[in-house]
């Protein structure tokens, strides 16, 4: 997925040259965009992660995590947690429906092996977030 990001910002850089460039993602996509961040960080601008999911979240149960490796490589598409859950996200019960309603939000179950590599990808980033030199508008709720 970095390599994948990667290549959008060099289509950025063809449509618009000279244009600042800015990594912007929000949960998953946050801790995407701060891995990018720092792995790509002389190409960037700055980087803006909103709710960068670099936490295991507090639902997550413990056993989950330590068997998270082991259920990736062994059935990596078994559901193993609830992925969607709109009350996580507004408070506005409207806003709930909406995201609900909208047909490019996965609702499904985080699969072991997506589990497993979000874990390893959590742990890399938070052990690599001192060597971030660049801006960062670090956004986050509750």
């Amino acid at each position: 997925m970095i390599e994948d990001i990667d290549a959008l910002r060099l289509v950025a850089i063809e449509e618009v040259p000279g244009c600042p460039v800015f990594v912007l993602g929000h949960s998953m996509g946050g801790l995407l965009a701060l891995r990018y961040a720092q792995s790509y960080q002389e190409h960037l601008t700055g980087a803006v992660p909103a709710s960068a999911g670099i936490l295991v979240p507090p639902d997550v149960p413990d056993i989950m995590v330590k068997l998270s490796h082991f259920l990736g490589r062994i059935v990596p598409k078994l559901g193993v947690q609830p992925f969607f859950n709109p009350s996580k996200s507004t408070r506005i019960p409207m806003e709930r429906q909406i995201l609900r309603d909208d047909p490019q939000i996965y609702k499904g179950w985080v699969r072991a092996k997506t589990g497993s590599e979000l874990l390893l990808g959590m742990n890399a980033t938070v052990a690599a977030l001192e060597r971030l030199t660049l801006p960062l508008l670090l956004i986050h709720g509750e």
